[in-house]
């Protein structure tokens, strides 16, 4: 998106939001452009794909489990798990997944701050549930395992389908298609 903004010259505001916050704005109008993870208004959306993500177990390096190369959701049964907001989509597709392996969650923290969820777990408070892309790549303190079974989201470029797009609109969609 760099290269786009010194391409052109155009001047963007970014924001980080929860993805139905990030859905609300393009309905108001408030914003031209959204990447979201697991669009849930798909009806007035086009919708442009741009990422996977996969869920990974976030561990304490000493863990016992941290040498595993993959973790079955059933081994965190009695983890402390620190999660994203309550009712967020994050935290619904952790307790879903663990609701679905037999067990509900023993959330004891929940942050919109993925830095202070990563700390508290390298401190050892409890583990955690997040995707990769969130998860810091340069920590000493924390290992990441895929967990099974597999969760992967999608992320998309989305924007409103009734919009007329200016040329700066359709130039920036052929940026993203063509990255």
């Amino acid at each position: 998106m760099t290269n786009f903004i010194k391409d052109t010259g155009v001047e963007i505001k970014i924001i980080t939001e929860p993805s139905g916050k990030l859905e609300n704005l393009l309905h108001s109008n408030q914003c031209d452009f959204a990447f979201i993870r697991e669009v849930k208004d798909r009806k007035y959306f086009k919708r442009i794909p741009y990422a996977k993500d996969q869920m990974m177990a976030v561990l304490p390096k000493n863990h016992h489990l941290a040498n595993l190369r993959k973790i079955s959701i059933s081994q965190l049964e009695k983890e402390f798990f620190l999660l994203e907001p309550k009712g967020s989509r994050p935290y619904n597709l952790c307790v879903n997944l663990c609701k679905s392996s037999g067990f509900l969650p023993n959330v004891v923290y929940t942050d919109r701050q993925i830095e202070n969820i990563v700390d508290l777990v390298a401190d050892g408070m409890g583990i955690s549930l997040l995707m990769s892309k969130l998860v810091p790549r340069e920590s000493s303190r924390i290992v990441a395992i895929p967990v099974e079974p597999t969760v992967s989201t999608s992320i998309s470029l989305c924007y409103m389908s009734d919009e007329n797009l200016t040329d700066l609109k359709r130039k920036f969609i052929a940026y993203i298609k063509n990255r």
